[in-house]
């Protein structure tokens, strides 16, 4: 008698029995996981409808029940939401919660201090921003590589607060020197306000940081100019100051402005360096008025008014100029020729006198800087227009 056969049906049943119900759970259980992802991706879609139809409160009762899974994304999701809503203390308080949440790993934490930054920032409370964006960007003990947005963010925080070598050194972090022209400029920024305050080594080390971030920066070229100036090396000044307006031609006036009030820069030295310059850049509007302006100064009144002449046929309404040339009108006591630019001076009056358009913010700027009078951009006119030029016709 074959009693093992007896008994090995049975065997088999329960042991199917049992992978049946396994594989039932397994799938009961995937089942489930799948719906509650998709309950939440339902739930996100539906905010983001509210956020499109300008409704951020329906958008922040919707991710609020998100939240209230301990899902960290919608954690997240609701402080921008605070913060685009400007509720910047509900924001503030639930980054600070999530913050003192056991067991946070370093991305997640790092992101925490990120966005408790970004609230104190909309806040201008730039040294509780600079705090936490600081902790964010720490090094750790494992070397891991810190977000560049966040270096960003603290870079221009430590702008707006007005800590210039912080941000410039900020922007050396994220590793573009050679070809940083941002970087140039903030340790150009850095060099005036250390000469301002009477720091000349300070400033000399900004200059050289400058040069290095960016060797054909115009502003950091032109920041150095300053520095050698005051350090009483005129001629080396006059040189680094040149190079910058040859590096960057739009920022010519700038360059020349300075040369012309900047001690022991004037003079037929400089004169002959400008029409040298004009000679590889002709036309240019406010280097020609600077030249004008050193032949006033040199008692020639004939060919100064007719370079300023010059420069108002191409610039009708650069006041600037049309200024200077009243007054060696006045000084010369020409009356019918000072009715007739006085009458000039009120037909310019109306025109639009922009030396450019921002290329960040479209705004036309009537100011030549570095950085756009609108906006604040860095490298916002690339190539300057002559002042008097119609708004609507600038490009970059």
């Amino acid at each position: 008698m074959d009693v093992p056969h007896l008994f090995w049906p049975p065997l088999w049943e329960s042991l199917a029995a049992s992978l049946a119900l396994t594989f039932a759970v397994l799938f009961l259980w995937s089942r489930w996981r799948r719906f509650d992802r998709s309950r939440s991706a339902t739930w996100y879609l539906r905010g983001f409808q509210y956020l499109l139809s300008g409704d951020p409160d329906g958008a922040i009762e919707v991710v609020t029940k998100v939240a209230s899974s301990g899902a960290l994304e919608a954690y997240f999701t609701l402080g921008a939401l605070y913060r685009r809503k400007g509720e910047l203390e509900r924001a503030i308080q639930l980054h600070r919660n999530l913050l003192r949440s056991p067991g946070l790993d370093l991305a997640t934490r790092r992101a925490a201090l990120g966005e408790l930054g970004r609230d104190y920032r909309q806040g201008a409370l730039w040294t509780e921003s600079a705090a936490a964006l600081e902790q964010a960007c720490a090094p750790d003990g494992a070397d891991t590589p810190v977000a560049p947005t966040l270096r960003e963010e603290l870079r221009d925080v430590y702008l707006a607060a007005g800590r210039l070598a912080d941000a410039a050194r900020c922007q050396e972090a994220l590793g573009a020197a050679g070809h940083d022209r941002l970087g140039a400029h903030l340790w150009s920024e850095a060099a005036g306000a250390c000469l301002a305050a009477g720091d000349a080594e300070g400033a000399a080390a900004a200059t050289e940081a400058a040069i290095r971030a960016c060797p054909d920066s115009g502003h950091a070229l032109l920041a150095r100019a300053a520095v050698r100036a005051a350090a009483g090396d005129g001629r080396a000044a006059r040189e680094d100051a040149l190079a910058a307006a040859e590096a960057e031609p739009w920022a010519a006036g700038l360059v020349f402005d300075w040369l012309a009030a900047a001690p022991g820069m004037t003079g037929e030295g400089l004169r002959e360096a400008l029409d040298t310059w004009l000679g590889r850049h002709p036309g240019e509007p406010r280097a020609s008025l600077a030249r004008a302006r050193l032949l006033r100064a040199e008692g020639k009144n004939g060919e100064a008014s007719g370079a300023l002449r010059e420069i108002l046929v191409r610039a009708p309404a650069f006041l600037e100029a049309r200024r200077e040339l009243g007054r060696l009108v006045l000084e010369a006591g020409i009356e019918g020729e000072l009715r007739q630019q006085y009458r000039e001076l009120l037909a310019s009056l109306g025109a639009d006198s922009a030396i450019g358009r921002c290329a960040r913010c479209r705004q036309p700027a009537r100011e030549l800087r570095w950085r756009c009078p609108a906006c604040g951009a860095w490298d916002w006119l690339s190539a300057g227009a002559p002042p008097g030029t119609p708004a609507e016709d600038l490009t970059l």
